[in-house]
């Protein structure tokens, strides 16, 4: 009998692949072979597709191992990897095991766990090709347009620097064309890529190939069989005809509640206060249209009481981890990127943020868009009177009321353009440029043109005054601007709106938008009690307040942040 394990985070796209695996196990495909064990670095309760993918395991009756990686990150910064592997090769002593097939799982790997176990993992390059995620694979062989693509079954050994360069056991390739965007080459990858697996597995289990001997397996052939007839009878003339679909997506809101800049001003003592004031300043300079100022430049702002307190993109990354992504997010990414979606982010946060979060959901950071944080040791710029000028400033702010605008816009603006200036700081526009407004607008535009688009052809989702310039881009170009429990900054310039406390709510407009365009997105509106057309109509006050009402259930306290 041929044992194995699986190893994975659990989410939807593991749970396809695992039933498949587990079916062609029970129907013999997979001949003299049984699944042992599911080791997963998920538990119950951090998120819905994880909880899913573990209640399906206990109804097939499958053994579970079960592990907290978030939990370990927090417990052992620096070795919770070697944690989690010696706690996974314990709990797996019982289970025989003649490999490990590692199901979106390389990031967790310790070298022990890589020597002393035999792991197998699927690579999306052909045997000698580029190394990197699926993304990073693409990005490279992009500029030749040309030749071929393809998956490698990998045997993984100790040392990061062989993660991708393991021992070849099996592979296949299909033709690249010059035509195929990125996100078309990834989509043709992706429907053979569970086809490999088994095929793999079936040769294993029959004696045909033996870890770390002979020469790779090419199972192009079998891969080619296993896809659905409708998918081996389209050619590549058919997939040239559409155009790609591209979703553009605001972080803080539609993806995660956290506003992680105010809670990086909580390590502040008061901070949060401090924060509130300055982030209504925010919104007071940008409903001015302060020339050169644009929303979300907040994050500018605050620099200089970070510096202060000696903050660093450590304590950005660390405040990072805390946060949570609104239901729905992981399911509705993962679910676009599997139809073939180029899924973007483009978002006011700091880069640790919004790089930390893209990773959660399996979003590359080449198709991320942010505000990068100031390298090590920008404090340095601040001399001792931009220092005891700054204390001082918090001492006054924090005897405002946050709602006294004229006050607020009086104090700061000296602080701001004339008193901070002066000293060793300088501009504090000039420390960082913010990723909010127009340059919201001029990234997608960037991301679209990359991706033979325009702005008529993609859709936007955001929800506050950062996005505003964003979508009032899209829709005036004719595209789908989407408001997600938004305000009243953001909901005036979008063609739609949904209120929900699930992003998964969004689903039906975007299938919508891909099957017929804004008519169809219109009708879909007319079906979902959530969603409503705004293109060419008034904003009602049932609308704001049905936004005003999930935005705080999703968001709480940062939810009244501009």
């Amino acid at each position: 009998m041929f044992h194995f394990t699986i190893w994975t985070s659990g989410d939807r796209d593991a749970l396809e692949l695992i039933q498949r695996i587990h079916r062609a196990v029970q129907d013999g495909e997979v001949p003299q072979a049984s699944l042992s064990a599911v080791v997963c670095d998920r538990v119950r309760g951090e998120d819905s597709e994880a909880d899913v993918f573990l209640d399906w395991c206990d109804e097939q009756g499958l053994p579970m191992i079960s592990v907290s990686s978030r939990e370990l990150r927090r417990a052992f910064p620096e070795g919770w990897r070697e944690e989690l592997g010696t706690r996974f090769r314990r709990l797996l002593a019982p289970y025989p095991a003649a490999l490990h097939l590692l199901v979106g799982y390389m990031l967790w790997v310790d070298d022990v766990t890589a020597a002393e176990l035999p792991l197998l993992n699927l690579h999306p390059a052909l045997p000698g090709g580029p190394i990197g995620t699926w993304q990073e694979v693409i990005r490279a062989i992009q500029p030749q347009r040309a030749g071929e693509h393809g998956a490698t079954m990998q045997w993984i050994r100790p040392g990061r620097e062989n993660r991708d360069r393991g021992a070849p056991v099996a592979f296949f390739r299909f033709p690249v064309t010059p035509e195929m965007s990125f996100d078309q080459i990834r989509a043709a990858g992706f429907q053979r890529e569970p086809i490999l697996l088994i095929e793999t597995l079936k040769a294993l289990a029959r004696g045909h190939i033996h870890l770390g001997e002979g020469p790779a397996l090419d199972l192009t052939k079998a891969v080619g069989a296993g896809l659905a007839p409708a998918q081996r009878a389209k050619d590549l003339g058919e997939i040239r005809s559409h155009s790609p679909l591209i979703a553009f997506f605001d972080l803080e809101g539609p993806l995660s509640p956290q506003d992680n800049a105010y809670e990086v001003m909580g390590l502040i003592p008061r901070g949060h206060e401090l924060f509130a004031v300055i982030s209504r300043y925010d919104d007071l300079l940008a409903l001015a249209e302060k020339p050169g100022y644009e929303p979300g430049d907040t994050l500018a702002l605050i620099l200089p009481f970070l510096a202060a307190h000696q903050l660093t993109a450590e304590d950005v990354r660390r405040v990072s981890q805390r946060a949570r992504l609104v239901e729905g997010a992981r399911e509705l990414v993962a679910q676009l990127q599997r139809e073939g979606w180029g899924v973007y982010i483009i978002s006011t946060s700091y880069a640790p943020h919004a790089h930390c979060i893209a990773d959660e959901l399996g979003v590359s950071c080449d198709h991320v868009a942010c505000t990068p944080f100031p390298a090590e040791g920008y404090q340095a710029r601040l001399d001792e009177a931009a220092r005891d000028l700054i204390h001082r400033m918090e001492g006054q702010m924090l005897a405002l009321s946050p709602e006294d605008d004229q006050a607020i816009q009086s104090l700061l603006d000296r602080f701001y353009w004339e008193e901070l200036p002066a000293t060793g700081w300088g501009d504090p526009l000039a420390a960082m440029q913010v990723m909010g407004g127009r340059r919201k607008a001029e990234a997608a535009q960037r991301f679209a043109s990359e991706c033979g688009v325009s702005l008529s052809d993609v859709v936007a989702v955001g929800d506050s005054i950062t996005d505003a310039a964003l979508l009032q881009a899209v829709e005036k170009a004719g595209g789908l601007a989407l408001a997600f429990n938004a305000n009243t900054y953001a909901l005036p310039h979008a063609t739609a709106a949904v209120a929900s406390t699930t992003l998964q709510d969004l689903a039906a407009l975007l299938q919508a938008w891909e099957e017929g365009g804004r008519s169809a997105v219109e009708a879909a509106c007319a079906q979902q009690p959530d969603a409503d057309w705004l293109a060419g109509r008034d904003l009602t006050p049932e609308i704001i307040e049905r936004h005003r009402a999930a935005r705080q259930a999703v968001r709480g306290r940062a939810a009244a942040l501009g």
